[in-house]
């Protein structure tokens, strides 16, 4: 059965009908259904904050950066810093980052923090840092762009962060 191909039916009583409406109906309820379908799979998929198409890893000598590159807009996510054989001694971070940025806690704790030239850097004591992670809030809706740089090696993050 199409769902297409009303029957057009002959009443005894005088009843207006239009099937070229109700064709459109139909069809206009597929589309809906479909498009509906769509936006939850990627809405479940990650296209809006947590998921797989949100998460990106990049890894560079020896150390790999995970992040989300989508955002909510003043939602919590972490930018993380893992390296199997080196130690994490320094992260600079762009202020570009950092003025859309507001780290809310760092672990380990670093145990100093200097500005050189456009980027904030954090120094990390000890021999056994192999994994750090920064918890950030965005605090502008948008496009946000800048380098992480971990022991002078540049990462480009780009993020897009959703109102």
């Amino acid at each position: 059965m199409k769902l297409l191909n009303a029957e057009k039916v002959d009443p005894d009583i005088e009843i207006e009908e239009d099937t070229g409406l109700t064709r459109t109906n139909w069809l206009l309820q597929k589309v809906a259904w479909v498009t509906l379908f769509v936006i939850i799979a990627l809405v479940i998929t990650g296209l809006f904050g947590d998921g797989h198409v949100s998460l990106k890893s990049v890894t560079k000598q020896h150390f790999n950066v995970q992040y989300d590159q989508y955002f909510r807009y003043q939602s919590e996510k972490t930018i993380r810093i893992i390296s199997k054989t080196q130690t994490v001694k320094t992260v600079a971070i762009a202020q570009s980052l950092m003025n859309d940025f507001k780290i809310t806690q760092i672990i380990p704790t670093p145990t100093r923090s200097y500005i050189v030239g456009d980027s904030r850097v954090f120094e990390f004591y000890g021999d056994r840092n192999f994994a750090v992670a920064f918890y950030v809030i965005p605090m502008e809706p948008g496009t946000v762009e800048g380098v992480l740089k971990v022991n002078d090696i540049a990462f480009d993050l780009k993020h897009f962060i959703y109102p």
